[in-house]
C-alpha cells in the first residue's frame, strides 16, 4: 500500500510549509499500524576564502559529514526550515571572516588562490525553478569549500576547489578519508525522493574530483519498508567506509561496511 507523508516545501516567500505529498514508498501493513500509533517525525527536506593546498594531516577534524550534527543542534536549534538552517550556519561560519568568503545580498563570493573570485548568485525572486546557495564549510586538508545548493524541492552540495574554482556536485555532505585522497558522501531521501539515495566516493585529482564509485540504493525500483540508505558515513581506514542503515521516516537500524579492493568498491557486511 502507499503512504502519504507530509513534506516541507518552499512557498513563494521562501518559508517551508507542510503539504501532503504522495510518495511511492510501499509500507507493510505492520509498519502502517505502527505509524498510526505515533506522531510523524519532523521532516527536514532539502530545497540549496582562499583555499590551501592539501596536507598530509589526518582529515577527521574537517570531515563535516561527521560534525554536522553538532552545528545542527547548536546553530539551528529551534529552526525547522532546512534553508533557514543552512543560512544560519553560513552566518555563523562567516562571522569571523570565513577565509574571505562573503555574503553580498543574493551573492555568495568565494575568493580563490589563483586570484579570482567565484560568485554564486541566488535566484530572485523566489520561483519554482530557483537555486539558492549557503556556505557550509572549508576543508583545509584537501583545500575545498562546501556549499549547499537548495532547489525548490531537493538539494545537493557543491564542492569547490579552493585554488582553481572547479566545481563538483555531490549528493551528500563530504567526509574526507584518513589519507586525504578520497571523499565519501552519503545521502538518504526514501520518502519524497527529491534527492538521490546514494553513497558516492570521489578521488582527489590535481585540481579536481573524479567520481570513483557510486551506489544508488533505489536503482532496483521504488522504496519499501526494507529499503535503507547510508547515514553517519565515516572512514575506518583509507579503504573502508562504515555507514549506518537509515530506513524510512528516519529509523536507523544496524550498520555495514564498504571496502576498496582489487575489483573496486564492494559491499562488505561486517
Amino acid at each position: 500500500m502507499f503512504f502519504s507523508a507530509p513534506q516541507l516545501k518552499r512557498d513563494p516567500l521562501g518559508v517551508r510549509v507542510r503539504n501532503p505529498v504522495r510518495t511511492n514508498l510501499r509500507l507493510s501493513p505492520a509498519l502502517v499500524l505502527a505509524l498510526a500509533c505515533q506522531q510523524p517525525p519532523e521532516t527536514r527536506s532539502a530545497v540549496n576564502a582562499p583555499g590551501s593546498q592539501p596536507s598530509a594531516a589526518p582529515a577527521s577534524s574537517d570531515s563535516i559529514g561527521a560534525g554536522l550534527d553538532s552545528l545542527d543542534r547548536t546553530v539551528c536549534q529551534g529552526i525547522n526550515n532546512s534553508y533557514q538552517c543552512a543560512q544560519a550556519i553560513e552566518k555563523h561560519l562567516l562571522a569571523d571572516g570565513g577565509r574571505g568568503v562573503a555574503r553580498r545580498g543574493a551573492e555568495l563570493a568565494i575568493p580563490l588562490l589563483n586570484g579570482d573570485t567565484l560568485a554564486l548568485r541566488d535566484s530572485t525572486p523566489d520561483t519554482p525553478t530557483g537555486v539558492w546557495h549557503s556556505y557550509r564549510a572549508y576543508l583545509p586538508s584537501i583545500g575545498y569549500h562546501v556549499v549547499e545548493v537548495q532547489y525548490y524541492e531537493g538539494s545537493t552540495y557543491l564542492l569547490v576547489n579552493g585554488t582553481s574554482g572547479k566545481k563538483t556536485f555531490s549528493n551528500g555532505l563530504p567526509v574526507v578519508s584518513p589519507d586525504n585522497r578520497r571523499i565519501a558522501a552519503g545521502n538518504v531521501d526514501l520518502e519524497a525522493e527529491f534527492s538521490p539515495t546514494t553513497l558516492q566516493v570521489w578521488r582527489l585529482e590535481r585540481d579536481s574530483l573524479a567520481l570513483e564509485w557510486e551506489h544508488d540504493f533505489l536503482a532496483g525500483g521504488a522504496a519499501t519498508d526494507t529499503t535503507w540508505g547510508p547515514s553517519e558515513v565515516r572512514w575506518l581506514t583509507p579503504t573502508e567506509i562504515h555507514v549506518t542503515k537509515k530506513y524510512a521516516l528516519g529509523e536507523t537500524r544496524g550498520a555495514t561496511l564498504f571496502r576498496f579492493g582489487s575489483t573496486g568498491w564492494v559491499f562488505s557486511p561486517p
